[in-house]
């Protein structure tokens, strides 16, 4: 029997991806924001967003005709939202996600990631949320595009049991950028068993870096680079395997497959094929298919959507970066 409940969502945080980054969409075809996602899709209620900031609060309830506040303490007592959205600065996710259980009880929490700036605040929001028996997610949105699972059914068939190599480009920072691939490489091989810093790069104000550095999973590795370009925004990963290279490229908006084949011109080579295999996903709906993917979990159904486990697990992988990047400062300083 099918589920047809509804669930209640407020959205915490009405900057560009609680709102703004598909506010001058005319199509209606674009699903950058929570707000977006949400408020169109059957079996969510949007109720209310909450936002210090005036125009934000303006702007939301023009577009979405839904009431809007200034705090959860201004906020009218008798809603009792499903669903919590944050998508306030990270700074503030732990202050929050607080709040929110001195006043609700959600079936979920949706975060922004990173959890948060260090590892301690993202276990206490892990924490918090158990407490109270509340599922937590955190909006890694690559992991709930329907390619992300050709990928990996394309990595069961031509990575297994072999190794694999790749390099990773990232733009502005790891904690806001480079957490994205390394969520994602998680996703895509388990658990990194090693860390390995190259150089510590540069510094970024107030709470991010841009270090060097080497994942090593079960069976391969990938090496992080900054693109310390400031001109435009790069994300990029290229992996090699016997089987073939896979390649992210433009932030993933572009996925490619290149299998290995038989050299028709040299005979006893093998190269890589000129057809590529093009399983690039559909940037405009991210945020409509993280949304689709919470309501699978919610339902009880299999969900791709990053579990705040898996999410707390790329946090301790940031922190362990982080850490060994300050004890090779320290190093280079002393020499």
């Amino acid at each position: 029997m099918a589920n047809n409940e509804t669930y209640s969502v407020v959205l915490i945080g009405l900057g560009n991806v609680g709102v703004f980054y598909d506010i001058g969409d005319l199509t209606g075809k674009k699903y950058l924001t929570h707000a977006k996602a949400f408020s169109k899709h059957a079996r969510f209620d949007l109720v209310a967003g909450i936002d210090p900031n005036d125009e934000a609060r303006a702007t939301f309830t023009k577009a979405y005709s839904r009431m809007a506040f200034a705090s959860l303490d201004d906020v009218e007592s008798n809603l009792e939202p499903d669903v919590v959205v944050i998508s306030s600065p990270t700074d503030f996710h732990l202050d929050s996600i607080e709040k929110v259980f001195r006043y609700w009880r959600p079936k979920a929490v949706l975060c922004e990631k990173p959890l948060a700036y260090n590892y301690p605040d993202a276990q206490r929001i892990l924490e918090v949320c158990n407490t109270y028996n509340t599922q937590l997610f955190v909006n890694f949105f690559r992991v709930c595009d329907p390619s992300t699972a050709k990928v990996r059914q394309i990595i069961l068939d031509n990575f297994k049991s072999r190794y694999f190599s790749g390099v990773a480009w990232y733009s502005k920072g790891l904690k806001a950028n480079g957490v994205h691939f390394v969520n994602l490489l998680q996703d895509l091989f388990g658990d990194v068993t090693s860390i390995k810093i190259i150089s510590s790069g540069r510094r970024l104000k107030p709470d991010d870096l841009e270090p060097e550095f080497e994942l090593r999973f079960g069976s391969g590795k990938v090496v992080f680079l900054p693109c310390k370009s400031e001109d435009y925004f790069h994300n990029s990963i290229e992996i090699i395997a016997s089987g073939g290279r896979l390649r992210y490229d433009n932030s993933g908006m572009k996925v490619i497959w290149q299998s290995a084949e038989e050299d028709t011109r040299f005979p006893g080579y093998v190269r890589l094929s000129s057809k590529e295999r093009d399983i690039s996903p559909d940037y405009d709906r991210i945020q409509l298919n993280v949304v689709e993917q919470l309501l699978n979990a919610l339902d009880g159904k299999p969900a791709t959507i990053c579990s705040g486990r898996t999410a707390l697990n790329t946090q301790a992988v940031i922190t362990q970066i982080e850490t060994l990047t300050n004890e090779d400062d320290h190093h280079e300083h002393s020499r």
